[in-house]
């Protein structure tokens, strides 16, 4: 079954809180662990008050959720192909705990792309935690290119995330 994307209501925020934590624990679990008790689940709210946030959806069950917003702090500071082009970054993409393997990240990534592309985008754009090598694979594999560098972001603990950025044209 094919998935679809639906922008997320409030209404929403439970169960997309429920399918993160689910990951997360499952990230915890397999040991790597890149998102913690608190993203992305408590950025939620905001992204569904911004009219940026939305569910991946397989008939009624939800099997993912991401954010999509317009720009991000730090685009300035990587060496994108077309800085100046218009893009659309990929924040806090999931596919829901026990839903791998069935093809649904490839699924997603395409209707993300076209989404993006309906939205005005000529690029989407991500950030990808160093350890998170399952994600880095799939956006390699769906025609992602790494942009040269690493890129930080200081967490709340006051440890640093390395991050890689990579960018496709949609």
């Amino acid at each position: 079954m094919e998935i679809r994307v639906r922008r997320a209501a409030f209404s929403d925020l439970p169960a997309a809180k429920e399918m993160y934590a689910a990951l997360v624990a499952r990230m915890d679990q397999e040991g790597w662990g890149v998102w913690d008790e608190t993203y992305p689940r408590d950025f939620v709210e905001k992204d569904i008050e911004r009219d940026q946030f939305y569910l991946l959806l397989e008939g009624d069950r939800l099997v993912g959720a991401f954010a999509l917003p317009a720009h991000d702090n730090g685009e300035g500071d990587v060496p994108w192909q077309e800085p100046s082009a218009p893009a659309r970054y990929l924040y806090r993409f999931g596919i829901a705990a026990g839903q791998g393997g069935r093809g649904l990240g490839t699924q997603a990534l395409e209707a993300i792309g076209g989404l993006a592309k309906s939205l005005g985008a000529r690029y989407l754009r991500l950030y990808v935690a160093h350890e998170n090598q399952p994600a880095i694979g799939l956006y390699r594999k769906m025609g992602f290119s790494q942009r040269p560098g690493e890129f930080g972001e200081m967490l709340e603990d006051g440890t640093r995330l390395y991050e890689y950025a990579f960018e496709k044209e949609v």
